[in-house]
C-alpha cells in the first residue's frame, strides 16, 4: 500500500525502517515490530512493492493540491511540535486523505503553486471511497469497517483488506474472488508482471498473516492487541487465503506453479476454462506457499 501511494505521489525515494536492531541475523523468526531482515511477509512482498514504486507501475496522480506554509508560520508551529507531531501539510490546511486522490504538497510562497493545482477547498473526496484521479488506486469500505485497498494498473494488480466473500475487478479483465481467509477474512494479493506483451510472466504473492511459534498475542481492549516482549520462537508460520483468480486468456495458454521458498517451481496449479478466452486458477493453503509463477500466452 505504501509503495503504491508513493508512486501515485511521484515521490523520489522511499525508505524502510529498519533492517535489524539485533546482531542476531540467523534467528529465523520475526524479531521485532520494525525489523524486516527475517520477516517472511515483508520480504515476500518486496519484489511487488519495488515494481509498484521503482518501476512506476502506479501512474502519478494527474492533478496537484497545494497549500502555502511560509517560513514564519513553520517557526510558529515548531513551538508546539514534538516527535510524533512534526510540522506538516496539515498545518497549512491539507488533509492527508487527499493523497489518495491527487498529489499533495506545501509551497513556501503562493506564487510557487503548480499551475494546475486545486485549492484545498476545491478538493472533492468521497468519504466512503478514496479513488485516485487516475482511477488506478481505490480504498473503500470504511463505514462497515471492512476496508479494501485495490490497485488496477496495467502490469500490477493488488487487493488488500477484508476480501472474503467478494469479487474484485483488477483491470484488463483480471478478476479476483476471495473464498476463505483467516483473521475475519483478511488477505493480501499482488500480481506483478515481470514480462508482459503477447506473453506474460508474472509473480503472484498471497498472504493473510505471519506469526512466530508460541508468541503471546493478546488483546488489551478497545481494539488493541500486542505480543509485548513475548515474540516466541522459530519457525515463523504463515497463513494464506483461498483465492480464485480469473485471467483473460484461454486455459490452454495459462501455466501456473506454486514456488518453494527459493522461488523454484514445486507444484503445477491447474487452470480451468471459465468462459471464452478466460481461465480460472485456485490458489489455496494446500499449495503450502505464498508465491506463484504465472505464464500467460
Amino acid at each position: 500500500m505504501l509503495t503504491a501511494l508513493a508512486s501515485l505521489q511521484d515521490w523520489d525515494a522511499l525508505f524502510l525502517y529498519t533492517y535489524s536492531h539485533s546482531a542476531d541475523l540467523k534467528a529465523e523468526r520475526i524479531t521485532g515490530m520494525f525489523d524486516i531482515n527475517q520477516h517472511p511477509v515483508m520480504w515476500g512482498l518486496m519484489r511487488a512493492g519495488a515494481a509498484l514504486f521503482l518501476r512506476g507501475d502506479v501512474a502519478r496522480a494527474r492533478r496537484w493540491t497545494a497549500a502555502e506554509l511560509n517560513a514564519d508560520d513553520e517557526i510558529d508551529h515548531l513551538r508546539t511540535s514534538w516527535a510524533w507531531g512534526l510540522v506538516s501539510g496539515e498545518h497549512a490546511g491539507l488533509d492527508g486523505r487527499w493523497a489518495f486522490r491527487h498529489r499533495i504538497g506545501i509551497v513556501r510562497r503562493r506564487e510557487d503553486t503548480p499551475p494546475n493545482a486545486l485549492p484545498p477547498d476545491k478538493v472533492a473526496l468521497n468519504p466512503e471511497r478514496y479513488e485516485s484521479d487516475t482511477g488506478e488506486v481505490v480504498w473503500a469500505g470504511f463505514s462497515q469497517q471492512r476496508g479494501v485497498f485495490v490497485v488496477r494498473s496495467p502490469v500490477s494488480k493488488v487487493a488488500v483488506g477484508f476480501l472474503k466473500g467478494r469479487s474484485y475487478e483488477l483491470g484488463d479483465r483480471f478478476q479476483l474472488r476471495c473464498v476463505e481467509a483467516p483473521l475475519d477474512g483478511f488477505a493480501a494479493f499482488v500480481l506483478t508482471a515481470l514480462e508482459h506483451g503477447t506473453r506474460w510472466r508474472c509473480l503472484i504473492t498471497t498472504v493473510s498473516y505471519a506469526e512466530n511459534t508460541g508468541w503471546n498475542l493478546r488483546e488489551l481492549g478497545e481494539g488493541r492487541i500486542t505480543v509485548g516482549n513475548q515474540w516466541g520462537d522459530a519457525p515463523t508460520r504463515i497463513a494464506v487465503p483461498t483465492l480464485e483468480l480469473s485471467v483473460p486468456f484461454p486455459a490452454r495458454k495459462v501455466a501456473c506453479w506454486a514456488l518453494d521458498s527459493n522461488g523454484k517451481r514445486r507444484q503445477r496449479v491447474a487452470a480451468v476454462s471459465a468462459g471464452r478466452n478466460t481461465a480460472r486458477l485456485r490458489l489455496e493453503p494446500a499449495h503450502r506457499t505464498m508465491w506463484y509463477e504465472l505464464i500467460l500466452g
